[in-house]
């Protein structure tokens, strides 16, 4: 059956639940009071899962393949494989989420500490003013997350499209 890498991920999506479906109720069914007889047989649950492993097994491996032989290219003229765009996408999700929690200061706070005191024998409280400074300003973050953001909209835009043309 033909259809393109996006009806397959479609299809991936919707076999893993009715997998976990088909999973659930042979547990459920494995073993029962004989009185009360499960509403699914358990040889019939595991067959359909079985059939359903199969059916995604196959379409994840021909979209494997699609992406691994599908190429792109991007609006700054390179080429590289749908695989190593999808790759770099998750790359520059991961990007986003770690500048976004940055954790940016640039103050001067008074800390308690206890230090010894040789006089009196004893620890004492004292206060201590202590500056930070980060190495990234609010607003460089702020445009390294919007350029992120552009650069995967870009990317995943080309990626969408490549995968309701490409055939698996």
């Amino acid at each position: 059956m033909s259809m393109t890498i996006a009806q397959a991920l479609r299809r991936i999506a919707k076999l893993k639940g009715s997998i976990g479906e088909h999973y659930s109720n042979a547990i459920k069914s494995v073993s029962y009071d004989t009185t009360k007889v499960p509403v699914f047989s358990f040889d019939d649950e595991l067959a359909l899962m079985q059939k359903d492993q199969e059916e995604m097994v196959d379409l994840q491996t021909r979209v494997a393949v699609a992406n691994a032989n599908t190429n792109l290219q991007t609006a700054d003229g390179l080429t590289m494989s749908l695989v190593k765009a999808i790759k770099s996408l998750d790359e520059i999700k991961g990007l986003i989420k770690f500048y976004t929690i940055l954790p940016i200061r640039n103050e001067k706070v008074k800390e308690k500490e206890q230090e010894w005191n040789e006089e009196k024998s004893m620890y004492v409280n004292i206060t201590k003013e202590v500056e930070f400074v980060s190495s990234l300003t609010e607003k460089d973050r702020t445009k390294k997350v919007s350029s992120l953001k552009d650069s995967f909209e870009e990317l995943n835009n080309l990626v969408e499209d490549l995968n309701h043309r490409t055939e698996v």
